[in-house]
């Protein structure tokens, strides 16, 4: 039950839901389609460890991740952007380009994804392309800044070791071919300073070699894995998906706008809300009546096959039935508020009575706005307000004949200044009970109870007293109020009519008489039920239903369609 209320909420509200859902879809597809397409260009780089580091354990799985991430965070710096901005001439700058590129650490590898997003493809391709470059340099001249100075002075040793070599090498050779004995000594000598230079410098040799090695076996290298290509395909607007996204959410804003409007409006909706609400039944459902059908008064009269003429039957068997140990002779019908319809319900239910046999005086104590007489075409220049304001009253043919037989009308009269005080005089009593003598019902339709006290004032004199709500108009709390009031009143509340009700109103599964008229000459000779055909499922079933008798049954002229 839950959910069928809910798909009738939505059912109700469906052109909500559907504008919604309208709106937000058309608004995504005009956005995505005014946007100006973006491409994107994508490349890889390569994290490679330097060779020096040892071991696999906990610890250096840790010094990798952060390293990785911190080559993250150092490709979107502005140092290494603002080059690339500068090499390319770009018409942005360097916190411009951070919202166009993306850096993304491939999970467990150590792969750094680039993307650049750009309405240019070219430029999105060279950006792309670039920011890895001028990371890659600045990287390795940060890195190698450790070994220069040292790496000079070992250079500065060897070229002065050089420059000594060479300076004793040209004397020695200008000492071969003399045979002195002094000179023999001072090659000899320059000999083995020359032997000593020539190892201090194969030492240096070997040290510069070696800072080499060690700088080559800690410098961590980035390696372009995928260089990017100009892309053919802008990756946004993706209109198909913006379409979609829209749709969905305009249907969500459609049902929570929807379930706020039902949780805000406190208006009678259902019969839920009457018999669980306000512990009072049911008794009748008057639909709304389209412009030409209301043009009959009182249609129960005018058209008495008509569908709402049967509610108003069922109307008439649910008062009869609560009248059984307390028999219903006088019935006051009233609403909560005006234009709700009681009136109308009044003159067809006093027409059905009639109908019905009965001898029914319909009274209009609505003294101010009356309007029976407009249901009946009457005049209403001498009426009810009238015969009170006597002072000796002559009850003698107070009641004047309608065209519906067995129902008498009493009009309300011309407007009186004090109607609660006549309503509520010793000489309202005597003549109700008057009228009581040569009547089986007596109706009367007084004003609105939240309006004027009048209903209350005549509460007290009635059997019973029919509410008449119009669906989705009258509130909760009002009718509440009303029936509190009546209540205090001494009133015997029959029931609750619900007036204007939609034809397609699942909850009002009652009244199925909206789309065809009750034993017409058509569903007699055809055994068909045109209303089933608001229902394909229902109406199928009766089909096989309809052919399976034909085929098994003998007498097939007294088989007819089953209701479903």
């Amino acid at each position: 039950m839950e959910l069928r209320g809910y798909f009738s909420l939505l059912l109700r509200w469906w052109w909500l839901l559907f504008f919604c859902i309208a709106f937000s879809g058309g608004f995504a597809y005009l956005r995505s389609s005014m946007q100006e397409p973006v491409f994107q260009a994508v490349s890889t780089v390569l994290i490679s460890e330097a060779s020096g580091a040892k071991g696999v354990d906990l610890a250096s799985l840790q010094v990798s991740e952060r390293l990785a991430r911190t080559y993250v965070q150092l490709l979107q710096s502005e140092a290494i952007l603002s080059e690339v901005v500068a090499r390319l001439k770009c018409p942005f700058n360097a916190q411009a380009l951070v919202w166009m590129l993306q850096v993304q650490l491939v999970k467990d590898t150590q792969l750094i994804r680039l993307s650049v997003d750009d309405t240019d493809p070219v430029r999105a391709a060279a950006l792309c392309n670039l920011i890895p470059e001028v990371f890659i340099a600045y990287n390795n001249s940060t890195q190698s800044s450790r070994f220069v100075e040292s790496k000079k002075s070992l250079a500065k040793e060897i070229a002065a070791l050089d420059k000594q070599i060479e300076q004793m090498e040209s004397q020695i050779a200008t000492l071969f071919g003399n045979n002195d004995p002094s000179a023999l000594n001072k090659r000899s000598s320059l000999e083995s300073d020359l032997v000593r230079l020539r190892q201090s410098r194969s030492s240096l040799v070997q040290s510069y070699e070696s800072q080499r090695l060690v700088e080559a076996q800690i410098l961590n290298n980035v390696i372009v894995v995928d260089r990017a290509s100009v892309p053919l395909f802008p990756v946004r607007p993706r209109i198909a998906r913006s379409v979609v996204l829209g749709v969905i959410f305009g249907l969500l804003l459609g049902v929570a706008l929807i379930f706020i409007i039902d949780y805000l409006d406190d208006s009678i909706k259902n019969a839920e809300q009457i018999t669980t609400g306000l512990q009072l039944p049911l008794i009748g459902v008057a639909v709304l009546l389209s412009s030409k059908e209301a043009e009959d008064k009182p249609i129960a009269h005018k058209k008495p096959r008509a569908p709402i003429t049967e509610a108003f039957r069922f109307l008439r068997s649910n008062i009869l039935y609560a009248g059984i140990e307390r028999p219903m002779r006088r019935i006051l019908v009233t609403s909560i508020n005006a234009q709700e319809g009681k009136s109308f319900v009044a003159a067809n239910l006093a027409t059905v009575f009639a109908q019905a046999g009965k001898t029914v005086a319909l009274l209009d104590c609505d003294m101010h706005r009356p309007s029976l007489h407009k249901h009946f075409d009457k005049s209403n220049r001498h009426g009810l307000s009238a015969l009170l304001l006597q002072e000796t009253i002559n009850f003698e043919n107070v009641l004047r004949p309608t065209d519906a037989p067995n129902l008498s009308l009493l009009n309300a009269g011309n407007l009186p200044p004090n109607p609660a005080e006549l309503l509520g005089s010793n000489k309202m009593g005597q003549l109700l009970d008057f009228i009581a003598e040569t009547s089986d019902i007596i109706l009367l339709d007084s004003p609105p109870i939240a309006a004027m006290t009048d209903a209350s004032m005549l509460a007290h004199r009635v059997d019973g007293v029919v509410l008449v709500v119009e669906v989705g108009k009258t509130r909760f709390a009002d009718l509440l109020h009303a029936k509190e009031q009546l209540e205090r009143a001494g009133a015997y509340i029959i029931g609750v009519v619900f007036n204007k009700a939609p034809r397609d109103r699942s909850t009002y599964y009652h009244y199925h008489y909206s789309s065809y008229y009750y034993n017409s000459k058509y569903n007699e000779e055809n055994n068909f039920q045109p209303g089933l055909l608001k229902n394909p499922v229902a109406y199928m079933q009766c089909l096989v239903k309809k052919q399976f008798n034909r085929m098994f049954v003998k007498e097939k002229e007294k088989k007819t369609l089953p209701s479903v």
